[in-house]
């Protein structure tokens, strides 16, 4: 059986996860089996399996800024609405920060490692980086933290 995935969102991530342990969190958060779930790298040659219901390419080049890491998602429509839930979870399992578009065009989705997340308005520099203003940053610092303290 082909799925049908949809472009979804370019997911930035604070650290680089290790691509078993991003897969398996990934599955996790969107309650899927680990199977569906493809982590390659877009100029890879590795063909991508039919049944595939998410899809992340890692990007070739990091980003400049707090969010270097970047994937790019294709994910099964009937799983796109399940999007910021499970980033929120996988933020969590991870233990990092993600940023993902949000709703709004203008704005972010910042998942962070307590499994909340926040909207925010983050605008790209001159160079394409995302880079946290000092109060959003201390915001991320204190979910950090209470993880750590948990």
């Amino acid at each position: 059986m082909t799925t049908t995935v949809i472009t979804a969102t370019d997911v930035l991530l604070r650290d680089t996860p290790d691509r078993e342990r991003l897969r398996n969190a990934v599955a996790r958060a969107f309650g899927i089996a680990r199977g569906l779930v493809t982590v390659g790298d877009a100029e890879g040659d590795d063909p991508i399996p039919n049944n595939v219901r998410i899809l992340l390419l890692r990007q070739p080049l990091d980003m400049p800024g707090d969010f270097p890491v970047w994937y790019h998602l294709s994910i099964d429509p009937d799983l796109a609405s399940t999007l910021d839930p499970a980033f929120d979870a996988v933020a969590h399992i991870l233990g990092t920060t993600i940023l993902t578009d949000a709703e709004d065009y203008f704005e972010m989705s910042l998942h962070l490692p307590d499994g909340s997340n926040r909207i925010v308005d983050l605008s790209q520099d001159d160079d394409g980086a995302f880079r946290l203003s000092p109060d959003i940053r201390s915001f991320v610092e204190r979910a950090t933290r209470q993880v750590v303290a948990s």
